[in-house]
Formats: structure tokens, sequence, C-alpha cells
């Protein structure tokens, strides 16, 4: 008596099919995400979140297994020394990357004392310019010659974005390389380390966007 081979065939047509569909899922997709996850760890990866307090205050360093440094934020004004003391005690000599979250003075008021304390390579930061806008020059007659752009006087008094100008100033002759930040984008610093930007996203929040609560600097 013959055993009937109807069902072998449809188990194996089922086989081949799963299989095709299993050799394309991997082509497709399985091989491109194999290509692009990050490399094996090498080393340690240190992260060192600074005291900049004793109120408020941010500032965290990232240093990888092959030595870059980035640093996150620079804590508030006069906290530089601060920071600069835990540069040398974590024998960082260049900063990578100083990354400036949002223009507040909790964030980026120690700035200024660190880029002039310490070389910084490349700096990234959100776009947002809190700086103290420029006076309006002096209305003129009509026919007069207008009068000569006077040269800015520096104010030993502070304004509210003080901080920023002279964040802004040293970042300027620092040299450093600076980049708006880009959601996404992803810095290799090497032993597996891979830092990804996640905000801010356009379009950014306005005051009118925040009248439910907190400001729009901190939302963006």
């Amino acid at each position: 008596m013959k055993r009937s081979t109807r069902g072998c065939g449809c188990a194996v047509a089922v086989l081949v099919l799963l299989l095709g569909a299993g050799t394309f899922a991997l082509v497709k997709w399985g091989l491109p995400w194999w290509r692009t996850r990050p490399p094996k760890p090498t080393g340690e990866l240190q992260v060192h979140v600074l005291d900049v307090g004793p109120i408020e205050g941010d500032s965290i360093l990232i240093v990888s297994p092959t030595g870059k440094s980035v640093l996150i934020d620079a804590g508030d004004a006069g906290k530089g020394k601060v920071i600069l003391d835990a540069l040398k005690r974590y024998k960082i000599e260049k900063l990578d990357y100083f990354i400036a979250t949002h223009p507040h003075p909790d964030h980026i008021g120690g700035a200024d004392e660190v880029m002039n304390g310490i070389k910084v390579a490349n700096a990234i930061a959100n776009g947002v310019d809190l700086s103290t806008p420029a006076p309006s020059p002096s209305p003129t007659k009509k026919g007069a010659k207008p009068a000569p752009t006077p040269a800015p006087v520096k104010s030993k008094a502070k304004s509210v974005n003080s901080f920023f100008d002279e964040y802004k100033d040293a970042l300027q002759k620092s040299g450093a390389q600076y980049e708006k930040a880009e959601p996404g984008k992803k810095y290799d610093l090497g032993g597996g380390a891979i830092l990804t930007v996640l905000a801010p996203t356009q379009p950014f929040f306005t005051k009118d966007m925040m009248k439910g609560g907190g400001n729009d600097t901190n939302a963006n």
C-alpha cells in the first residue's frame, strides 16, 4: 500500500517559501542593520557629573575609551575654575567637543572661563542667540551725513544677557569649530562610543506655546 506524498509536497513548498522570505528579510533589513551597528566597546567609557552647585547648575564630562572628551554645559557663572580643576584631575588637556544644551546662565554661565582656560576643538549649540542687542544709531537730519557708528563701550554693569555675550566672545576667540545641533546626527568618539543628538527639533517652541508653564529657551 503506497503512502500519499501530497502532504510532504505541501510541507516542502511551505519550507521553501519560509526560507525565501527569511533570506529576503535578511538581505533587505538584516545586513544594513549589521553594517550600521556600533563597534564593540574596547575599553571604559567614563561619565562624570561635575559638582557645580550649590543650588543650580549642570555640567557633565564624558571621556570615551579612546580618550576623546566631551563637556556638556559648564555650570553657572563663577564655576569655570571648578570645571577646569576637574578636567585637570581627569587628565583632560583638550576638549574635543563642548556642547551647550541651551542658553541659560546655570548651563553656560561658566563656559567663557572654561574656553579661556583649555583648548576646545568643536562647539555644538542649539542656535538660539541671546546676545545683548546693539544700540540703535541716532536719527540724522535730512541731508546731513550719518554719524559714524560709535565703538561699543564695555560697561561694568551686567545686563540680563551678559553671560551669553561673554560665552559668545570666548567661543569666537577660542577658534573652536562651531556647528548647530542637528537631531539624529552621530559623533564617533572611538572605542564603540557614539554620541547622538536628540534635540532640538524644528519648529522651535515659542513663548505663546509655553503659556501653560516653562519657557521656550528650556524647551528648545
